[in-house]
């Protein structure tokens, strides 16, 4: 897998090379390794592995493993901040943003929804979803505010720029799938 060329294993859990394209929140700058897009992946890699396995590909299983592994550890080591993920973490700039995504464990959903292990640390996962209860669901009331600070504050023009969703936007399929 080859998502982001120079970046080696953290590739599977970054934005393209250039940080060229879009997570499902449009119009918000990401670089890096990112935890919604690395958690998505991981969990598309669970998927590939099951079907390697049944379809007798033990090898691409077993690559399917290793990008797991190896992606899974480099984002916890680079973007757990001991409440939550980091929006995103540039290893190559140093750019990185503390905002709080209220749908980070998104990649977590989709492997118990297919019966399989999660893709982060699960003493993480409930400090996560702690962390989202006290922020997020705090400026809420219409559903989970995508983005906001750590301290439940909104967002202002110094934290960074949410694009359309402004300091109270809300994504109604997110929140369905953080409240599953």
């Amino acid at each position: 897998m080859n998502m982001r060329p120079g970046s080696g294993d953290a590739g599977v859990v970054s934005m393209p090379a250039g940080n060229d394209a879009f997570d499902w929140y449009e119009q918000c700058e990401l670089c890096g390794i990112v935890p919604h897009i690395g958690g998505v992946h991981l969990a598309q890699l669970r998927l590939m592995a099951r079907m390697a396995e049944k379809k007798g590909d033990a090898e691409f299983a077993e690559r399917c493993r290793h990008w797991i592994e190896a992606g899974s550890e480099i984002m916890e080591e680079n973007t757990w901040n001991g409440n939550c993920y980091l929006l995103f973490n540039e290893l190559e700039t140093g750019r990185k943003s503390d905002v709080v995504l209220a749908y980070q464990l998104d990649g977590e959903w989709i492997c118990l929804f297919h019966g399989l292990p999660g893709v982060f640390r699960p003493e993480r996962v409930e400090k996560t979803l702690e962390t989202l209860k006290r922020t997020s669901l705090a400026l809420g009331g219409a559903g989970a505010v995508t983005f906001c600070r750590a301290s439940s504050e909104e967002l202002g023009p110094e934290d960074w720029d949410p694009g359309y969703w402004g300091p109270k936007g809300v994504h109604p399929p997110g929140t369905f799938v953080l409240g599953m």
